[in-house]
Formats: C-alpha cells, sequence, structure tokens
C-alpha cells in the first residue's frame, strides 16, 4: 500500500516533532544531572514596562532551567494540538509542513539548546538568568 503525500506530511510532522520532544528529554536529564545549586537572585517585571510590579526572585540554576524549559514544552505541545486541530478539522497540510521546518530552527535558536546540546560556553546573552523574548517584537 502506498501513502499519499498528505501521509507522507504527517508523517514527517510527527517524526519531527518526536525529535523535538526526546530533545527535551534529554535535556531534563542533562538538567537533572547537572544540578547545579548555583542561587540565581534578580528583578523580575510581572508586567512588562511596569517597575512597580517588579519582584525579587530566588532561583537555583537548576530551577532556573526546568522552568524555562517546560515553558518550550508546552509551547511546542500547543503548536502540536494545533497542528493536529487543523489537519484534523480542515485538512490543512501546509502549516504542518511548515512547522517541520520552523520547529527545529526556532528550538535550535533558544539559550536552554545552546547551552545544554550545542555545549557553547556560558557568557554574554548565554548567562541566567535568561531574558524571555516577546513573540510580537
Amino acid at each position: 500500500m502506498l501513502m499519499n503525500a498528505c501521509s507522507y506530511i504527517v508523517a514527517a510532522f510527527a517524526i519531527v516533532q518526536a525529535c523535538l520532544l526526546s530533545t527535551m528529554g534529554y535535556i531534563y536529564l542533562q538538567i537533572e544531572k547537572n544540578n547545579d545549586q548555583t542561587v540565581l537572585v534578580y528583578t523580575d517585571l510581572a508586567v512588562p514596562g511596569d517597575s512597580s510590579s517588579a519582584e525579587t526572585v530566588r532561583k537555583t540554576v537548576a530551577e532556573h532551567d526546568n522552568a524555562n524549559l517546560m515553558t518550550h514544552l508546552t509551547s511546542q505541545l500547543f503548536q502540536i494540538a494545533l497542528m493536529a486541530f487543523l489537519n484534523y478539522q480542515f485538512g490543512y497540510l501546509r502549516p504542518m509542513l511548515l512547522q517541520c521546518v520552523l520547529s527545529p530552527r526556532q528550538f535550535m535558536s533558544t539559550q536552554i539548546y545552546r547551552v545544554y546540546i550545542s555545549k557553547e560556553i556560558v557568557v554574554g546573552n548565554l548567562t541566567r538568568p535568561w531574558r524571555t523574548s516577546s513573540p510580537l517584537t
């Protein structure tokens, strides 16, 4: 039985997402293995641009990295759910095909990937705490 082009796109999407999720699992294991207990103290703005909502945060590097990884994981799971809905409900394949390329590219540019997978030296913009960029900027 031959698969048509639509099935290939769905299979490619599933493989790419499985690879991304397994990479996130590997990073989680590396965070737990390193278990860096260095304390980070920084000021976090609850509302961006409002300095009156600033609060001082104390976290270890391991807690900070786990929180950052969970943010990326929930974002990835939302993308998977959205693509599955668009494909199932409307039969859209182009967004799924684009996500096969854009999701890995986007994750490979994150600080957590660069520190734990690319093994880049933690200097410059890789020093913690990492700033979260707004998707609208």
